[in-house]
């Protein structure tokens, strides 16, 4: 993804959720929250592969969106242990706790 679209959604989905909050409505927050954080997140790895330059092999931005979603839901939701087993159970892989 580009740069450019990742801000563009982030903003479009912080706008949404900041209209959906205040209603009397039942729309959630689970979601959007973990899409904003996945965007932030990406974001900043691609970054982080960008600077790094040759050594960029190592990094993949969407370990960064995992984390990112991660802690966009936990600062959010402060259910920190409980999202850690909703993250793990998505990935199938323990080794991202490490």
């Amino acid at each position: 993804f580009s740069s450019f679209s990742l801000i563009f959604v982030y903003c479009i989905l912080f706008g949404f959720t900041l209209a959906s909050g205040g209603m009397a409505y039942p729309f959630g927050l689970f979601v959007p929250h973990i899409m904003a954080g996945a965007c932030l997140g990406r974001l900043t790895g691609q970054l982080v592969q960008a600077l790094a330059g040759s050594s960029a092999g190592s990094i993949h931005p969407g370990v960064y969106a995992l984390v990112g979603a991660a802690g966009q839901l936990a600062g959010i939701s402060r259910m920190t242990v409980s999202l850690t087993m909703i993250m793990v159970e998505i990935t199938s892989n323990m080794r991202l706790m490490v």
